[in-house]
Formats: structure tokens, sequence, C-alpha cells
């Protein structure tokens, strides 16, 4: 059993006027400047972000992290993926800035997102690390969605989200062309049964990372679909819990 921990709580942070343009963060008490792990829904870039990534935010703090949950506007309100990208950096620094007034580090975060989360995780993750605007220490992708390029088989409602997120089919909104030099350590956990994203997805960005000498680790869970860390409390997420809390502490990337 997880032993009691009492949390500083901040909610609602905003960092824009839009109404879903705010971050609820959790940090430990007594948690001595550790990196904010900084979570990011999934759901195709509905409205609902932060309040669906609040459950994983919340149980990490429980586990002695600091924690955020990130919010940012619909897809559907915004012109497209760069939009969003702009919102969860804004948000990131937003989260940190927060956090670090409740005791964790003031520069360097950690990133988590789940399935289409993991997208806007990776986009971020890459421009904070290549602008210097915070010190990604790793990042982790739960249902990896690694690319704007529909896949054979997508689902069709799958690929219209994915052409309303870039329509012009941008590199800077696809991980699999961006500057590998840029990522930080990157953990792609994904389930082999997942019905939305096939796993050979995170296998191709993996690749290119291990090519190019970059830390990656792919963890494929048996049995797991796609929105593993919906439910923190349900078998599917502790089961991918499990290497992404190791992959949070460990010091040296392999």
């Amino acid at each position: 059993m997880r032993a009691p921990c009492s949390l500083l709580v901040t909610t609602a942070a905003a960092y824009g006027d839009h109404r879903c343009q705010a971050v609820d963060v959790f940090v430990p008490d007594g948690c001595h400047e550790m990196p904010t792990v900084l979570c990011l829904a999934g759901g195709w870039w509905a409205g609902d972000a932060r309040l669906r990534a609040r459950a994983l935010a919340m149980d990490l703090a429980e586990r002695g992290w600091p924690a955020a949950a990130l919010g940012l506007r619909p897809l559907d309100e915004v012109g497209d993926g760069h939009d969003l990208v702009d919102d969860v950096v804004a948000a990131a620094l937003r989260a940190v800035e927060e956090a670090t007034v409740l005791g964790a580090h003031a520069r360097v975060c950690s990133l988590i997102g789940g399935g289409s989360g993991s997208l806007l995780a990776l986009l971020a993750g890459h421009r904070l690390q290549a602008e210097d605007l915070l010190r990604p220490r790793c990042l982790v992708g739960a249902g990896v969605t690694p690319t704007i390029s529909p896949w054979d088989d997508c689902d069709p409602a799958i690929a219209e989200r994915l052409r309303r997120f870039a329509p012009a089919a941008e590199a800077d909104l696809d991980p699999l062309r961006l500057d590998p030099a840029h990522f930080p350590p990157v953990l792609h956990v994904h389930g082999d049964t997942d019905p939305a994203i096939p796993a050979r997805l995170a296998r191709e960005l993996h690749r290119l990372l291990r090519a190019a000498e970059r830390p990656s680790q792919l963890t494929l869970l048996a049995g797991l679909g796609h929105d593993m860390l919906d439910d923190p409390t349900s078998l599917a997420a502790r089961n991918a819990l499990r290497p992404i809390i190791a992959w949070l502490g460990q010091r040296d990337y392999l």
C-alpha cells in the first residue's frame, strides 16, 4: 500500500484567455527541487485535456513526483496544430513556474503524453529543448502517435483529425521529420492490441532515434489497448506505469 502523501496544489492556473488555457499542479510536500512531470491527455485534441490528465498527474504526485495536468484549446477552435503546440509550450512554462513556487525544480521537467497527447508531448518536448525554454529530462509516449501521416488501415475519423491538425503536412508538426538531436530521452509504451494506432509506428520513431544515437526505449505491453493511462487505478495503467516510473527515475538513459 502506498504511504500517505501531503500535496501542495494549485488548480486552474491560467496561461491564456481561453477557458481551457489553464494548468493544475500537484507537488508533494518536501519534494526538494525534483523535475515536474507534465501530463498531456489524448482524445484527439478535444477541450477537456486538463480534466482528463488530472487523475494521472495526481497519481504521479502521490508517488512523489511534482506533476501537472496541462489544458489546451480544442483543435476545432484554433487554426491548426501549431496553435496547440504553442499552448503546450506556454502551459509547460506556467506549470513549471507554479511548481517551482511549491518546491519543484525551476528549469527541469519531464513530459508524458497519452494517445494523441503523445504527439504534442513529442513536438513540445523537441521545441522546449531546441529553444532552451526548459530542460526536458525525458519524455514518455503511451499509445504513441509519432506522425501526422495517416497509416495503412487508419480509421477515417483519425485520418480526418490528423489532416485538421496539419492541413499542409508541415514537417515541423511531424516527429518523424524533426531533427532527432533535439529530442530528450524518449520512452515509447505501446499496447500490442492497440486498435487505433499500430505499434509499428512507435517502432519507427524508436529506430530513428536510436540510429541518431539518441536515448530511446520501446516497451510493448501484451494485451493492452490504446487509452492505457486514462484511469491510473486500472490494471492497464498499473502495467504501463511500471516502466514509466522507472524511466522517470532513471539517471543514465541508455
